[in-house]
């Protein structure tokens, strides 16, 4: 990303309310992707079928060993690769699961994900791009109800999409998610509130 909005924390409290917007503003106006990202962007938002949901599904193996929640119910082959993924950091149990999973400090699994955007009245046939990073586990629950489903790998090419960077992935998934009809997050974190923020100063 390009831009940068440089001000030492001491300074912010300087300003008056409506100045500090104006700063916060001024920040946000500055961030934007490089010329080669915007136009890749541009690529994936032309291949995919308006209009469409952008949904951040964070149920990679990774994601869920590091939110250290303990799910029942997955297959054996998702299983496993949390548990390879998950090394020393070991999952919560007993009440303390209970209470994390209560609290929502635990990733949605594509089930219940599915499960909520039918309760939403989001229909089956929606098109919805995944903003999600590699090795999705359990995918198969979702798709199964919502079948228009794309995904970065699936709209470029694979020699493109196996050189690109994790970054520069999620920096896709930022554009995509910028420019959707409709934009859903599962797991709090910097994509979400990046997203949202810049979405909500798009329309003031």
């Amino acid at each position: 990303m390009l831009g940068a909005c440089f001000l030492p924390s001491w300074s912010i409290t300087m300003y008056l309310l409506h100045a500090k917007a104006s700063i916060c503003r001024g920040c946000y106006d500055a961030l934007h992707l490089n010329r080669a990202l915007e136009a890749k962007g541009s690529e994936l938002l032309k291949a995919i079928p308006e209009p469409f949901l952008s949904l951040h599904l964070r149920f990679e193996p990774d994601m869920v060993a590091y939110s250290q929640c303990l799910y029942e119910g997955l297959s054996s082959a998702s299983l496993a690769a949390i548990e390879a993924a998950r090394g020393d950091r070991k999952s919560w149990t007993g009440d303390a699961a209970r209470v994390r999973r209560n609290r929502r400090k635990c990733p949605l699994t594509p089930n219940e994900m599915a499960f909520i955007l039918q309760a939403f009245g989001i229909s089956p046939s929606t098109t919805i791009c995944l903003a999600a990073g590699d090795g999705l586990v359990e995918i198969e629950g979702f798709i199964s109800v919502y079948t228009n489903v794309y995904t970065k790998s699936s709209l470029l090419s694979n020699e493109d999409f196996d050189r690109m960077h994790r970054n520069t992935k999620a920096a896709l998934d930022y554009y995509v998610s910028m420019h959707t009809d409709a934009y859903v997050a599962t797991y709090f974190g910097n994509m979400d509130e990046m997203v949202t923020a810049m979405r909500t100063l798009t329309i003031l």
